[in-house]
């Protein structure tokens, strides 16, 4: 009888471990989640001093409720997975993306809450449900705010209430669903090559973006994006450039 060599043993386990990594995503073994590289982090900087476990950029309910018809984790923070929930931003002020998918009427406010772990910066912002929804909204720390600290670490959340807090009838457990995650500012002279490709690009928006992709600044990408799509929201290069950029953090919100 043929018994198989030591050989085949180990060139069969070998074969396994590498079709089990081409079809899951990194981001199920707990290490970097699977990016399609369309335009972000051909460069990436080392972020292994940043960022930390936790958030959830699909929504969580309370009580196990929801707003209107849409399931919880419909509400999305547009932001990147890297061992945690968080981006990188070199802005003072920066944008953020959510997606709130409840119809006007079908959830009472909303509130964009950012803050630092020692509690000493805070920013809050409502939102009312009397503009139309659902939408992509973004939130902009304003000017009139201290800016962020360069190296520090912020919290962002979204939440959305589906009753109002004030005539909930336990105020200290609203019903609601909400996103989390984290923010850091670093300097562009943190990061070899960046100013110098940005100080080439000089007006071109665009440019600034694909650059900013390059080295993984996520909000300050996504901002120039954004904003650059809905100026000119029949432009087919700066949705092409949207769609890109959340293919490649496993995310499709075309809206």
């Amino acid at each position: 009888m043929y018994l198989p060599s030591a050989n085949f043993f180990i060139i069969s386990f070998f074969s396994l471990i590498l079709v089990i990594l081409v079809n899951f995503p990194v981001e199920v073994l707990g290490e970097k989640p699977k990016y399609n590289r369309a335009i972000l982090y051909e460069n990436p900087v080392d972020a292994s001093g940043w960022g930390r476990a936790g958030g959830r950029r699909r929504g969580g309910a309370t009580k196990g409720g929801s707003c209107g018809t849409a399931e919880p984790h419909e509400l999305r923070a547009l932001v990147p997975i890297f061992k945690g929930v968080w981006g990188l931003t070199i802005e003072s002020h920066p944008t953020f993306w959510f997606y709130i998918p409840y119809k006007t009427g079908e959830f009472h406010s909303a509130k964009f809450v950012l803050w630092d772990k020692d509690r000493t910066y805070r920013y809050e912002k409502n939102i009312p449900s009397s503009q139309p929804f659902p939408n992509l909204i973004s939130i902009s720390i304003p000017q009139t705010k201290e800016p962020l600290e360069i190296g520090k670490e912020y919290n962002v959340v979204l939440k959305v209430y589906c009753e109002d807090p004030e005539e909930a009838s336990d105020p200290t457990d609203v019903v609601k669903v909400d996103v989390r995650n984290f923010v850091v500012r670093i300097s562009a002279d943190e990061i070899p090559g960046l100013q110098s490709e940005l100080d080439q690009a000089g007006d071109d928006l665009r440019q600034q973006a694909v650059i900013y992709a390059k080295y993984g600044i996520w909000f300050d990408a996504l901002r120039i994006i954004g904003e650059l799509r809905q100026q000119e929201p029949n432009n087919p290069q700066y949705q092409e450039d949207w769609n890109k950029l959340l293919e490649d953090i496993d995310m499709k919100i075309s809206k």
